[in-house]
């Protein structure tokens, strides 16, 4: 049997075609999966990196998809319980025609993650991103 993605002269067009469709199936399914499993890893790891004052800002971590959702709708919480909830379950849902957003709308995150909290370092986002990256096997540099 052919192998790769190269056609034999000897194999059927219909049968190249066949074997291509296939790989390009599972392809798009490891694909979906991945940027699934990228999305919720982002939103876990920032959700634990934010400093915990009230949990105000760590829980208001908000998922959605194509474009950012608005306020502070969460309740305080320490742990973030909403925000992984709203996070894992959007995540799941994702398809590849979506943007996934996640988004903290407290009027403070900005002076979090440039190091006003003795809780966490400065660039504390990108560096849970980056942790999130290397997770599902990825490289991210800013």
């Amino acid at each position: 049997m052919p192998k790769g993605g190269i056609f034999q002269g000897s194999e059927s067009f219909d049968s190249f075609a066949k074997r291509n469709a296939a790989r390009a199936a599972k392809l798009e399914n490891h694909t979906l999966l991945t940027f699934r499993r990228l999305y919720v890893a982002i939103g876990a790891y920032v959700i634990n990196a934010t400093p915990v004052e009230t949990g105000h800002a760590r829980n208001n971590w908000l998922a959605s998809v194509n474009s950012a959702k608005q306020g502070t709708p969460n309740a305080e919480s320490a742990s973030g319980s909403d925000a992984i909830t709203q996070i894992t379950s959007t995540g799941i849902a994702l398809t590849l025609n979506d943007v996934g957003v996640i988004v903290n709308n407290v009027p403070y995150i900005r002076r979090l993650n440039a190091g006003h909290s003795k809780q966490a370092p400065a660039g504390f986002i990108e560096k849970a991103a980056q942790n999130a990256f290397a997770t599902v096997g990825f490289t991210l540099k800013f």
